[in-house]
């Protein structure tokens, strides 16, 4: 087995421990104040302040009329801004309002909480480890 099937194989086996150990607990934590999908969108548009409806579609692997009705959601509960292109008024970009950027630091702060009492389990020691690991890893998938 080469190196290439060497890395593939172990960051397979990672991805579910992974989703098992962080990811669904966070989307339980976050459950009974916005629907997975809804959240998906918000922490999207954290991370990249403008999409189009096209491209938010594209990025998540859904529908558009499908992200639509979520995104009208959204929209009504005050998380999103939809700004107007200058130059093209036929494009819509959409954003995070104020409101969905306090939602999404409070739920931030929720969901930090209950991973450091998961990571509380590990010595000094093993949480630089892990720090290093992912902060490394992190760095190099933006080279994938």
């Amino acid at each position: 087995m080469n190196r290439q099937e060497q890395l593939c194989g172990a960051l397979l086996s990672f991805t579910p421990e992974f989703d098992r150990q962080l990811s669904r607990p966070f989307f339980k934590l976050a459950a009974d104040l916005i629907p997975a999908m809804h959240l998906r969108i918000l922490l999207l548009l954290r991370n990249n302040t403008k999409y189009t409806l096209s491209a938010l579609s594209q990025e998540m692997d859904v529908s558009r009329p499908q992200l639509s009705v979520a995104l009208s959601t959204l929209y009504e509960r005050g998380f999103l801004i939809r700004t107007t292109d200058d130059k093209d008024r036929r494009r819509v970009y959409l954003s995070l309002s104020q409101e969905g950027i306090d939602f999404l630091d409070n739920m931030q702060k929720t969901v930090v909480s209950h991973l450091a009492g998961r990571l509380s389990t590990l010595s000094e020691e093993e949480q630089l480890r892990v720090l290093e690991a992912v902060t490394t890893l992190r760095e190099l998938l933006k080279k994938v």
